[in-house]
């Protein structure tokens, strides 16, 4: 049996993050490390000890201690959830999540709760390179679908003025809305800003965040869904890859080592009230095929069997506007679209769509898209 081996741990244990990274660590050690550790609690300790170390495992306080190229470049060390830089030592590597599958994970689970009117990203209060990555495939993997996103620019300085613009920027968002937020503390600033706005979670509004922290989702109000990474075995893998590092002498076989999602954990914050979404659904899908036919909003609750005040409820906390506002944009949204296909007379259209006045038709036309019919035809005449 060779020698032990003296590793020096230097990861932040206050966060959840840290401790299932730690936790991974031990399983391989439970199971194939002959190591000595030692734990380094804080960025001056870190580089009082590493001089001694035959290994190290660590985080971002490896950046914070400020070692200089030179003093690392001979130990082996694994670096848990950090940029791999241009001059990377030889025998270092590194191990984080993968990012992206986070950001794509996160649109996949929230398109697949149903239809909302708008998707946004509430990112890290700072260009973390974690939350820039998460950001850009939710995106991305919205934009696949035909799907915007809107991104929160975030506000600086005094964090309380970022908390007012971030609830001004909520309430102003189509609902419902489905909101992804960088992690999970962020995503409870984001509940703060909610209520701020007075716009309803999950009923309005649906929020993920990542991280899984339990202690911080369970007691949020309401309870926070979010995406746990597999950071136990990113631990696992780091410590099995620094034990190659320290028993061949060589170079790591993979400088990058990308951890999986691991699930996603559905809390209040992402269960909208079933029977209210899909009321407004049925009733948005009515009001699609029979908007240019002579519907009033009575026709459209009479045809879901509910109440006419129900229904505009329903509408207003769910859409933004009432129902009779809905059927009116349908029949704008028709007459545009002849208007661009055909070169039939204005007022046999205002008939074909819906409706009964041709001059109020074209009053409301001229308000809702700044110009008159006959403009828009010709500003319109080559697109499909």
């Amino acid at each position: 049996m060779g020698a032990r081996r003296k590793v020096i741990i230097g990861l932040r244990l206050e966060g959840i993050i840290g401790r299932r990274i730690l936790s991974g660590v031990l399983q391989y050690l439970d199971s194939a490390g002959d190591w000595d550790i030692q734990f380094a609690y804080g960025a001056h300790e870190l580089k009082r000890l590493a001089p001694t170390a035959d290994g190290i495992l660590a985080d971002h306080l490896v950046d914070e201690a400020g070692f200089a190229p030179s003093e690392l470049a001979q130990i082996p060390v694994v670096h848990f959830n950090t940029q791999v830089p241009a001059a990377a030592a030889l025998r270092h590597a590194y191990v984080r999540a993968d990012n992206g599958a986070i950001g794509f994970a996160a649109a996949e689970y929230l398109m697949g709760l149903g239809a909302f009117r708008s998707y946004a990203f509430i990112p890290a209060h700072h260009d973390k390179f974690w939350s820039v990555a998460r950001e850009r495939a939710f995106a991305l993997r919205l934009r696949k679908d035909g799907l915007d996103c809107r991104i929160y620019a975030r506000a600086t300085g005094d964090p309380r003025d970022d908390l007012t613009c971030l609830a001004d920027w909520i309430r102003n968002l189509p609902k419902p809305a489905a909101l992804f937020a960088a992690w999970d503390g962020r995503a409870i600033e984001v509940i703060d800003a909610c209520r701020r706005a007075n716009v309803k979670i999950p009923r309005q509004a649906v929020l993920l965040g990542v991280d899984n922290d339990e202690i911080s989702c369970d007691r949020a109000n309401p309870p926070l869904s979010s995406i746990e990474p597999d950071t136990e075995r990113d631990g696992f893998e780091g410590a099995r890859i620094l034990d190659r590092l320290m028993r061949s002498k060589g170079e790591p076989k993979k400088r990058l080592v990308l951890g999986k999602v691991k699930r996603i954990v559905a809390r209040t914050s992402t269960k909208p009230p079933v029977p209210a979404s899909h009321l407004v659904r049925r009733a948005l899908d009515y009001i699609k095929e029979n908007a240019t036919h002579d519907i009033t909003p009575d026709d459209v609750a009479a045809r879901l069997g509910v109440s006419r005040s129900l229904l505009d409820l329903r509408f207003r906390e769910l859409e933004g506007r009432s129902v009779g506002a809905s059927i009116l944009a349908g029949r704008l949204a028709a007459l545009a679209t002849q208007l661009r296909r055909t070169r039939r007379a204005i007022a046999d259209l205002t008939r074909s769509c819906g409706f009964a006045n041709a001059n109020a038709a074209k009053a409301t036309f001229r308000r809702h898209y700044g110009m008159t019919m006959s403009a828009y035809r010709r500003a319109n005449a080559n697109r499909p």
